[in-house]
């Protein structure tokens, strides 16, 4: 939890160095050049996703061979991806940044730069992935947030120097060297200290079976499309704010980060479920499963409770803390009830993802995340024309209930057995 939780407070150090230093409009900007950057990024979150979920269960069989091989696939993958995207994002951001920042040539420009200088860092950010994906398959959390806290406060720290000299760019560009230098020292240690010491011709052998590369290709295209739906929606909910106003794209800009806080919180027990679900299924153990699942429901569902009752009395405070806009705080309180009451409605969906990478599920997530991205637009196309913000909101706690909703039968079926 304080790893994921490290995520979200460098974006809100991001969004504190340039609302204080920058007009609304360059805040929005960041806002969709982030979003954009992580829409590209995290759609190959199946990386992280179906390394820990893999790793996990080769860890419960008791199998150093299939633990390597499965490294050594998520590597190769992940450099493979990261070369492509350096090649062909430049070409394609540009278009993407204009369709999304509407009819506001400040935002766009603004957008323009913060994701240029972040582009930088997308190798390394996809290495990381894979990083982190071994590291909580192996259930060692506190390296884990070893490598988080050196990126993120690394990152926070170039932001907060360079924001003031270099404005938008230097943030971005902060985030694409916290990148590099995390990769390097995650790339080590992974390596040298936490993979099995197995002899690279078996490991060879093992990449050279064309039956595991299918298996994983098929886990990571369902992963890919359910991710890619996912980041669909947030940039639904960036681009419909953006059509409302600079204004509104700027206070949704604040309670979306709310929105990642929370769920980067919540994320610490899926993350738990994902490894604990894995080494149950790969030992068999199906009491251990059920009570990996009920321990892991009484603590997210009393951790959401806590966060809720935190945003109720403490939201005001910080939007003023991350923006000196009257007019901006002003509007993101008046719709700062929907991200009060985020977290008792998300914390279903965060935990039973996790159960699901754990148990390698990955089509039940595709099929859930197809009917729950179908549930926000047509939501949002009825609501935001009668309801402005309001309405678009309603659509994304609709989106999230609707995604728990979708995969309580896979739940039940595993916990019957």
């Amino acid at each position: 939890m304080i790893s994921g939780l490290s995520v979200p407070l460098v974006g809100l150090i991001d969004a504190g160095v340039v609302g204080r230093l920058s007009a609304p409009e360059a805040l929005g900007g960041v806002a969709l050049g982030g979003w954009l950057f992580e829409m590209i990024c995290w759609s190959f979150g199946f990386l992280r996703m179906g390394t820990t979920g893999l790793v996990a269960q080769a860890k419960g069989k008791s199998d150093p061979l299939e633990l390597s091989a499965t490294l050594a696939r998520g590597l190769l993958t992940a450099l493979g991806i990261g070369v492509c995207l350096s090649l062909c994002s430049p070409l394609l951001t540009g278009p993407a940044l204009a369709l999304l920042s509407g009819d506001s040539a400040e935002v766009n420009a603004s957008a323009g730069a913060y994701l240029s200088a972040r582009l930088w860092g997308m190798t390394p950010a996809l290495l990381n992935y894979v990083c982190l994906g071994w590291l909580l398959g192996l259930a060692r959390p506190r390296s884990a947030l070893a490598l988080q806290l050196l990126m993120n406060g690394l990152n926070a720290s170039l932001s907060l120097w360079w924001g003031p000299m270099f404005g938008v760019g230097g943030v971005g560009g902060a985030s694409a060297v916290a990148q590099w230098v995390t990769a390097g020292v995650g790339l080590s240690w992974v390596i040298t200290q936490t993979a099995p010491r197995v002899e690279w011709e078996h490991i060879s052998e093992r990449l050279r079976r064309s039956d595991a590369w299918r298996a994983l290709a098929q886990l990571n295209v369902d992963l890919f499309i359910r991710t890619a739906l996912l980041l669909g929606v947030f940039g639904a909910m960036n681009s419909g704010s953006a059509r409302l106003g600079a204004l509104t794209l700027s206070a949704n800009a604040l309670l979306l980060h709310l929105q990642s806080a929370q769920a980067f919180a919540l994320d610490g027990f899926a993350h738990g479920a994902e490894v604990l679900t894995g080494e149950a299924i790969g030992m068999s153990a199906r009491a251990r499963l059920r009570r990996v699942i009920k321990a892991s429901a009484h603590l997210t569902a009393l951790t959401a409770l806590l966060i809720s009752a935190v945003y109720a009395v403490a939201h005001k405070p910080i939007f003023m803390l991350l923006t000196t806009h009257d007019e901006v705080v002003s509007l993101a309180i008046e719709v700062a009830p929907w991200v009060i009451f985020s977290p008792l409605i998300s914390a279903p969906c965060f935990l039973l993802d996790g159960v699901m990478i754990g148990a390698t599920q990955a089509s039940s997530m595709r099929r859930g995340m197809i009917t729950s991205a179908v549930i926000f637009a047509l939501i949002a196309m009825i609501g935001v024309p009668l309801l402005g913000n309001h309405g678009l909101w309603l659509a994304f706690l609709c989106f999230m209930a609707t995604r728990a909703l979708s995969l309580t039968p896979t739940l039940l079926r595993l916990y019957r057995g």
